[in-house]
């Protein structure tokens, strides 16, 4: 693996809590290391920010899920239902 991929899934493991404390202590190392480093790690964070309010835009709740599968079914059962070929 390369050196800028391993950081950015460093980076990664450090935003979602899953980067134990010597890690933690690395990646900050690192970023202190220059602006550069600094300014990758804040790329990273916005994207992975970005990323968490994607997620929570995207239809997934369990009351949504049900819907979408009650129409399916309905669809089945009125006979109204089409095929693709």
């Amino acid at each position: 693996m390369d050196a800028k991929k391993s950081i950015k899934l460093k980076i990664i493991a450090y935003l979602d809590g899953e980067l134990d404390q010597e890690g933690s202590r690395e990646l900050l190392e690192w970023i202190e290391k220059s602006s550069e480093n600094a300014r990758y790690y804040a790329s990273v964070k916005d994207l992975w920010e970005a990323s968490l309010i994607d997620a929570t835009r995207v239809a997934g709740t369990e009351q949504e899920w049900e819907k979408f599968v009650g129409k399916i079914n309905h669809k089945r059962n009125s006979g109204n239902s089409f095929r693709f070929r």
